[in-house]
C-alpha cells in the first residue's frame, strides 16, 4: 500500500493549504486580463444562443430547472384531485388502485414509445 497523507484535522491546517490557493485565484482575477465590462454586460444583457453548444447549455439549464418543479407540481395536483374525489384524509389517499396503476403503465409505455421517434 502506498503512503496516504494525514487528513487535515484543524482549521489552521486547512487555512495553510487553502490560503495560498485563494491568493493565487484573487491575483488571477485582478491581473488575468479579464474584461470585467464584458463580463458584466454578458451577465446582465441576455443574448440569443448562436452555436450548438450554446443551445445545448440553454436546454440543459432549462431542463434541470423545470424538471424538479414539474415533479412537485404533478404530485401536488394528484393530491388535489384525490381530495376533490372525496379522499380527504391521508389514510384514504394512501396507495394506488388497480385502475390507477394500469393508467400509469399506459402512460409510461407511451412515453417510452414517443422517445423512439
Amino acid at each position: 500500500m502506498g503512503h496516504r497523507p494525514a487528513p487535515l484535522s484543524t482549521d489552521r491546517e486547512h487555512a495553510q493549504v487553502a490560503g495560498p490557493g485563494a491568493l493565487c485565484l484573487s491575483h488571477y482575477r485582478v491581473r488575468g486580463g479579464v474584461n470585467w465590462r464584458e463580463v458584466a454586460r454578458s451577465t446582465l444583457v441576455p443574448s440569443i444562443p448562436h452555436s450548438g453548444a450554446e443551445w445545448s447549455m440553454l436546454v440543459a439549464l432549462l431542463g434541470t430547472t423545470i424538471s424538479p418543479y414539474l415533479f412537485f407540481w404533478q404530485a401536488s395536483e394528484e393530491v388535489e384531485e384525490e381530495k376533490a374525489a372525496g379522499q380527504s384524509t391521508l389514510a384514504m389517499r394512501k396507495g394506488a388502485s388497480g385502475q390507477e396503476l394500469e393508467m400509469r403503465n399506459i402512460d409510461v409505455a407511451l412515453a417510452r414509445f414517443s422517445r423512439i421517434w
